[in-house]
């Protein structure tokens, strides 16, 4: 036998041997089969790290539930109040600032009977209740006629606001027309008729300034000229609806005042 055929005995000898140990460990001790253990440790990691993340999610997501509902409820709570202030702020702001207070009204999508509810129909009720103040500063009158007072002053301004609306629908153009009936044009009226009101409780609290109250109304006339433009009406149709609405705005309260106080006792 040559050298190079005992180096190929060796060779084969030791193969064999490294393939029966190779054999043996995986069959029946598994724990020393490295590429098997480095596997399960990479999946071992991996779960564990899985399920690190989970619970610490899961954690997470009920601290933001907490957090969330009472932060929900208080954010409801304040927006509810916060718009019934928001809107009486913005009556009054198209009152001083039409143009800018009117844009606003128009923007917050505020449904007329909302308005009525909380601006309008309150003003009214105010308005007929500062009546009975003349009972402390006018000598004749008396509990009766403070009473029919406050009930004239009541129906003629709600009969105004509604009658304005109708003669509006009846005397304007199309398109003035179709936005008086609507949200925007209900709220446009009642906040010049809102501002009737806010100057005859001024008259009633405060009689000695009498002939200064009386130039009021004029303020009551920019407000609907001003606020008429969002109406949609053009050239000389925006001049007509200005002087239409304004007319009706200042005489059908005087007009069903005067009614009712020659019909009532």
């Amino acid at each position: 036998m040559t050298v190079y055929g005992f180096r190929s005995l060796l060779i084969s000898l030791r193969d064999r041997l490294l393939n029966r140990i190779i054999r043996y460990s995986i069959t029946d001790h598994p724990v020393f089969c490295m590429e098997n253990n480095l596997y399960n440790l990479e999946e071992d990691k991996a779960e564990e790290q899985k399920c690190y993340q989970s619970e610490y999610s899961i954690e997470d997501s009920i601290e933001e539930e907490l957090l969330e509902e009472p932060e929900k409820w208080n954010g409801q709570t304040a927006e509810v109040s916060s718009a019934k202030r928001s809107l009486f702020i913005m009556m009054i702001l198209a009152m001083f600032n039409p143009v800018e207070g009117f844009k606003a009204l128009r923007r917050s999508k505020i449904s007329a009977e909302k308005f009525a509810s909380e601006c309008f129909y309150p003003l009214i009720a105010l308005a007929s209740a500062v009546s009975f103040t003349q009972l402390f500063y006018d000598s004749e009158s008396t509990v009766i006629t403070s009473m029919v007072n406050a009930v004239v002053t009541f129906i003629s301004i709600f009969f105004g606001y509604f009658t304005t609306v109708l003669c509006g629908k009846w005397l304007l153009t199309r398109q003035p027309a179709e936005q008086i009936v609507k949200d925007y044009g209900k709220i446009y009226l009642m906040t010049g008729f809102c501002s009737l009101c806010l100057f005859y409780i001024l008259y009633r609290l405060f009689p000695i300034l009498a002939p200064v109250w009386g130039l009021l109304p004029i303020w009551t006339i920019y407000i609907i000229w001003k606020g008429a433009k969002f109406l949609g009406a053009k050239g000389d149709e925006d001049y007509r609806t200005k002087v239409i609405l304004s007319c009706l705005t200042i005489l059908t309260p005087v007009a069903w005042f005067w009614l009712f106080a020659e019909i009532l006792p």
